[in-house]
């Protein structure tokens, strides 16, 4: 069987990364950290961010912001999303 070839938005020459807190069918949850409103996604990606002094790839980010969240206790699960294919192993840059 052969795969259809997939077609990739190439309207613009930007590379758009976005982070999301959670998959589709989970609720990104709310997080009171240090006496601060906040979400548990935000809180866990500044938590990886500052531990690595900012120094990691983004799939490192993701898989740790992932581990940090479990081990916080919530459930949800961080998403990385690109509109073209995307070297997971380059260097995370904010």
């Amino acid at each position: 069987q052969r795969r259809a070839k997939k077609h990739y938005d190439d309207t613009s020459d930007a590379n758009v990364i976005m982070l999301s807190g959670c998959m589709d069918h989970q609720t990104s949850a709310d997080a009171h950290i240090e006496g601060k409103h906040t979400g548990a996604m935000t809180h866990a990606l500044r938590s990886v961010l500052e531990a690595n002094d900012h120094d990691c790839t983004y799939k490192g980010l993701v898989a740790s912001m992932h581990e940090f969240l479990g081990q916080s206790g919530y459930s949800q699960v961080p998403q990385l999303s690109t509109a073209r294919p995307f070297d997971l192993e380059s260097k995370f840059v904010l």
